[in-house]
């Protein structure tokens, strides 16, 4: 529940100057450092040693444990207290500043990485309220406009400059927390203003289906309490007014001074050397990587193995590691697979398995110069914490690639363990038979021979087409049999030509019973260019431009060229009474 705070928002002693200068003054706080380097450790009384950083400065107070001190140093744990800009969302000042700079002013001064200047420090302490924020900005903007730009600052401008700022919080964060949420008391302490907060809590927690306020126990903000970090008094509140014993607290913040201030009451801290370490650190997950295309049986089957090894060694995630684009198709292979699945659609099937989230990566150019060893580094480790790799029988991954053994020495080298899948079960779980063996090459092959039932049988599900309906011909609403010719949303797998049972759902949740046509359509004017067109039984009224779902039931048969219209209308009705016996059969 958030904490309540018990205080008078009084004015403070400048806040009724006018605003003609965005520099008056820090009010007597330092400037600090926001620089990713490392700090773990247990306030003064812990190690002190030097470590140079990621971005070359020299650090002090830096204890880099082993996988032993963690875990000791995680059994003492039972608060955690997150940082909010750097730890949890991703922040991008250079997008703010190309926000103004657009509007035709300079802000980059008032900017500081840690500490805000001038009336940007006002907003963050809660000495202005943002109305008066945005007209003071307005106002004073002729005073840093850039040379060469016109002026075009508006309230409403400064708002979206200013938001621009919250990059966004990946999914990986939320669903950890959710999972940390069962080991320990979470709160939030940030140096932060209320335009950022309203628009991070709305756009960034709720829409992703995660309450801030469900998430942490307490929420603290500067401007709430008119104290910012690393002044003492916000710390020593905090631990007053959450009741969490210093001894049993992790403070997570990327400013080194922040966690030096708030190590001197006895707080433990971690000052991450990239936003995502603390994952690693206080939610390990065990995952599986692949390009899943289809997410057939044998990925689903996979993927389960993930829950049990979850409970076997006490991991909070399990998460599915995969990628948007196919990775011949970045690296200009002469061979790229016709796909089974869209990005998107993949993405939704994932998440509907029994893992605890997905990371869709995009595989880039750069990525596919990382090898393997860099990649479980790199990726998996510092970026999404994984612990425990389980990799299928005959998966490879990174650039050159390697044998198991490289596997497992290079998780060794990178600290993941690599473990490998069982095979999928000879006989099915309905089926009194041997199963063929399940891969995506299979479901193609079976698909391009129009033999969807046995497709179906390996992916688990009806194979599926979507498209927007768009104008044709019309030559079958004047045979009698009008159908709606489909543009597909995303480039996917067509099956064989020829004639198909089907069913067809409509973008307001409607079905019905479908006879579809893949083909060139030789009667009617042999284009030679394929089309996909579906007559719906028992629909009347107009389609178009609207999206269509098409589940593959049965192939009934091949295109053919008929001697006349009336033999394809004949044709057709046989083919008509076919799809009703296939569907009655069905039932």
């Amino acid at each position: 529940m958030r904490a309540e705070m018990t205080r008078e928002r009084g004015e403070s002693e400048g806040s009724k100057e006018p605003y003609d200068m965005f520099d008056r003054g820090l009010r007597g706080d330092s400037e600090g450092s926001k620089e990713l380097n490392g700090m773990f450790g247990q306030g003064p009384a812990g190690d002190s040693v030097d470590s140079v950083g990621q971005r070359g400065a020299v650090r002090k107070w830096v204890v880099e444990p082993s996988n032993d001190s963690r875990q000791v140093w995680c059994g003492k744990i039972r608060n955690v207290i997150f940082d909010f800009g750097n730890v949890l969302v991703d922040l991008d000042r250079d997008a703010v500043i190309r926000g103004f700079a657009a509007q035709g002013i300079d802000i980059a001064h008032f900017l500081g990485l840690s500490v805000q200047k001038g009336i940007f420090r006002d907003l963050e302490l809660g000495h202005i309220e943002p109305q008066a924020w945005c007209a003071a900005l307005v106002e004073t903007a002729p005073q840093y406009q850039l040379t060469g730009h016109a002026l075009s600052l508006t309230v409403d401008g400064v708002k979206q400059a200013w938001s621009s700022m919250l990059g966004g919080i990946p999914l990986r964060r939320l669903h950890a927390l959710q999972a940390l949420k069962s080991r320990f008391h979470l709160a939030m302490l940030s140096n932060t203003n209320q335009l950022h907060v309203d628009y991070s809590f709305e756009e960034h927690f709720r829409r992703q289906g995660f309450d801030p306020n469900e998430l942490f126990e307490h929420i603290f903000l500067s401007h709430e309490m008119h104290l910012a970090k690393p002044c003492h008094e916000i710390f020593a509140r905090v631990l007053e007014e959450s009741g969490f014993r210093p001894e049993e607290t992790l403070f997570i913040d990327d400013s080194l001074e922040n966690c030096e201030a708030f190590a001197r009451l006895g707080v433990h801290t971690l000052c991450p050397r990239w936003p995502d370490e603390w994952l690693g650190l206080l939610c390990p997950s065990v995952a599986t990587i692949g390009f899943f295309d289809g997410v057939h049986r044998g990925h689903c089957y996979l993927i389960d193995q993930l829950s049990e090894w979850k409970r076997q060694r006490g991991f909070l995630r399990s998460q599915i590691v995969t990628f948007a684009e196919h990775p011949r198709a970045v690296l200009c292979s002469d061979y790229v697979p016709e796909l089974l699945s869209s990005a998107e659609e993949k993405e939704e099937l994932l998440r509907h398995t029994s893992a605890d989230s997905v990371e869709m990566l995009h595989f880039t150019p750069a990525l596919s110069k990382l090898t393997a060893r860099a990649f479980m580094e790199e990726i998996l480790r510092d970026k999404l914490g994984v612990q425990l790799l389980v990799m299928g029988y005959d998966h490879h991954f990174g650039h050159g690639g390697g044998t198991w053994e490289d596997y497992v020495r290079w998780g060794k080298e990178t600290g993941i363990e690599v473990v490998q899948a069982l095979p999928m079960p000879e006989y099915g779980a309905e089926e009194d038979r041997p199963m063929p063996r399940v891969s995506s090459s299979a479901i193609r092959q079976l698909l391009c021979q129009g033999k969807v039932e046995e497709a179906s049988l390996l992916l688990g599900r009806r194979y599926r087409l979507e498209g927007i309906v768009v104008g044709g011909r019309q030559v079958g609403r004047e045979i009698g049999f009008p159908t709606a010719n489909l543009q597909l949303s995303s480039k996917k797998l067509l099956p064989m030509k020829g004639v198909y049972a089907v069913r067809v759902t409509l973008d307001d949740g409607r079905c019905y019973k479908g006879m579809l046509n893949i083909g060139e359509r030789p009667t009617i004017d042999d284009s030679r260019e394929v089309s996909i067109e579906v007559h719906l039984l028992g629909f009347s009224g107009d389609l178009y431009g609207r999206k269509l779902a098409l589940e593959f039931f049965s192939f009934l048969r091949h295109e053919q060229r008929f001697s006349s219209r009336e033999a394809l209308v004949e044709q057709m009705e046989a083919d008509k009474m076919a799809v009703d016996q296939y569907h009655m059969a069905k039932r």
